[in-house]
């Protein structure tokens, strides 16, 4: 015998046991109809959504009950009622269909949107706004470029996993079909598989190098857990609330941010014990501030008054403010009564310092309107020579080399002086000349004295040609350079007369 197969039964709603619980109730096979289609029409008129599935399992027992015998006019009203309910459950569930399918389409749009962002995601990261780091940052954060690109990309991330699972969620609450629902949900799980790994990579990265920062900070300010005493308290505050507020910014695990907050709020507790024992220090101290103040204040008032007076040296003066400066920095004074004391210092000195400078301003202009008298004196003597005598202008050009030896001068104003005495010496051998016969002498000492003008020329075209020199210094030069070429024509003149003259003597 061949087996017959065995149908599996259909599983009951709790619904339907419900519902033909109720009908078992009930005598008389009309009522049971129509209470059972009161039913159907019941569960089609729910507010929020109808409940087909109950629908259809109470049309399936009222179809089941109609076979039995029921009276006819009664039999045709309640089948009325039934296939309008059947009828209009049948519209229903084409437009919640239509809506599913409408649903459905909006989800996978959604879905490829995401999609689609994660394939561009280094040109969305790039759009987002950078972090905002505080001034003094630097300081304390070593690795700020990190930061600001690793919770860009975080940022991005949460974003669209944010929308990933609202999507989830809302697909989950759509009616549609299951299989529609699976593909979807199987989709999305797919996209989360991408998205999870890499933001808890991201943010991995990121608490490692907060937490290295945070370690930075405390090995280099709080050294077995001692806060340091080489750095302003304020700068310690300031340093543990960019890293508080920076927590604060960047996405970190739960662990990471958990031991960094308490590492910083060990230090920020040791702190405030610091500047509470500095307090006490300070208010046991005060009347040392006190005395200190007034001894140095008085030491201060010494040394203004010995400013004043016109015999000190001014050097040994900025001497003693150098060792009052030392001595208010050695002492243990009030921050604001130190930064007072040292300002009165350097008031004192800056005027020492002005009487320096003034005085070597008068000396300068002296020593300038020497030189000026000095060169207005050698020029006008060689501009004038025809109208001194000889012994007159070799006196008077003996005292000019007396006073050019004794006044100082700069290179180049002892090149231009020197010139000039060339000339004048020059001068005085025309005069000479014209006293006396000694040809031969006059015409060697010409000869000597083209030399030492062809020394100079050299000297001044070899200077000229230097760099570095500014506009004037290169005019100067230039002045002397052809200045000393029209000497050198003037004696060659006068050599060749000398010489023409020494010619017919001998003849």
């Amino acid at each position: 015998m061949e087996e017959v197969p065995v149908q599996k039964e259909r599983k009951v709603s709790s619904a339907l046991k419900t519902l033909k619980k109720d009908v078992e109730k009930i005598d008389a096979i009309e009522d049971k109809l129509r209470f059972i289609i009161d039913y159907m029409r019941s569960v089609l008129s729910q507010d929020q959504k109808p409940m087909l599935k109950e629908f259809w399992d109470a049309k399936n027992f009222c179809m089941e009950l109609f076979k039995e015998k029921v009276n006819p006019i009664k039999r045709k009203a309640l089948w009325k009622d039934y296939k309008e309910l059947t009828s209009e459950a049948s519209r229903l569930k084409e437009i919640l269909d239509e809506q599913s399918l409408f649903a459905i389409e909006q989800i996978e749009i959604a879905l490829k949107a995401i999609e689609g962002d994660q394939n561009d995601f280094e040109e969305h990261v790039k759009k987002i706004p950078s972090l905002e780091f505080s001034s003094h940052s630097h300081t304390v954060i070593s690795n700020k470029q990190s930061y600001d690109t690793l919770q860009r990309e975080i940022h991005f991330l949460n974003t669209l996993i944010t929308r990933l699972n609202a999507l989830r969620k809302g697909t989950i609450e759509t009616d549609m079909r299951i299989r529609h629902k699976n593909r979807l949900l199987s989709e999305m799980s797919n996209l989360g598989d991408c998205l999870f790994p890499r933001r808890k990579e991201l943010v991995a990265q990121i608490s490692d190098a907060f937490y290295s920062d945070v370690m930075r900070l405390l090995e280099e300010r709080f050294p077995n857990e001692k806060v340091a005493d080489d750095v302003p308290s304020h700068i310690l505050r300031s340093e543990i609330k960019i890293l508080q507020s920076l927590g604060k910014q960047l996405t970190l695990t739960t662990k990471i941010f958990a031991q960094s907050r308490k590492r910083l709020n060990l230090f920020w507790d040791a702190l405030q014990e610091q500047e509470k024992e500095k307090r006490a220090d300070f208010e046991s101290k005060k009347g040392l501030f006190d005395e200190n103040f007034q001894k140095v204040s008085e030491d201060i008032k010494s040394y203004a008054e010995l400013s004043q007076k016109a015999d000190q040296n001014s050097e040994m003066l900025l001497q003693k403010g150098e060792e009052l400066l030392k001595e208010i920095s050695s002492t243990e004074l009030l921050r604001d009564k130190e930064r007072q004391l040292k300002s009165e210092v350097q008031q004192i000195r800056k005027e020492i310092v002005s009487k320096i400078k003034g005085k070597k301003k008068a000396e300068q202009e002296k020593e300038e309107g020497e030189l000026q008298r000095f060169g207005e004196m050698l020029t006008e003597l060689k501009t004038r020579a025809e109208t001194f005598e000889l012994e007159k202008m070799e006196e008077t050009k003996n005292e000019l080399m007396r006073q050019f030896e004794a006044l100082s001068f700069s290179s180049l104003e002892a090149l231009t002086f020197e010139r000039l005495f060339t000339e004048v010496d020059d001068l005085i051998l025309d005069k000479r000349i014209e006293k006396g016969p000694l040809i031969h002498e006059f015409l060697h000492d010409k000869e000597a004295m083209r030399e030492r003008v062809k020394a100079e020329f050299k000297t001044f075209r070899k200077e000229s040609g230097k760099s570095g020199l500014d506009f004037t210094q290169a005019m100067v030069y230039r002045d002397l350079v052809d200045d000393c070429r029209e000497h050198l024509e003037r004696l060659e003149t006068s050599i060749d007369t000398l010489e023409q003259q020494l010619e017919e003597i001998e003849e």
